[in-house]
């Protein structure tokens, strides 16, 4: 997985049965931080064409994503 931050690539390269997880892990989410989540990192849409499709403000489609990592990443340090 590879996404562009800030100028910069940040590349998360996931075991395969990781990536599964992960992706159940998106599922759990609410539905906006789910959709901004699979919109930006397994359809590779930018901010701004996500921003456009779910007809939501740049900010707050930010916000969402911001969350939603914010949110996988406490379940992942919390064993799940």
């Amino acid at each position: 997985m590879e996404r562009c931050v800030a100028g910069r690539i940040k590349v998360v390269d996931l075991h395969p049965v990781k990536e599964v997880e992960f992706w159940e892990q998106v599922k759990a989410l609410p539905r906006s931080p789910l959709e901004v989540i699979f919109l930006h990192y397994a359809d590779d849409m930018s901010t701004g064409e996500i921003a456009e499709v779910l007809d939501i403000s740049e900010s707050s489609l930010r916000t969402h994503l911001q969350w939603g990592w914010e949110t996988l990443v406490r379940k992942v340090d919390a064993g799940g």
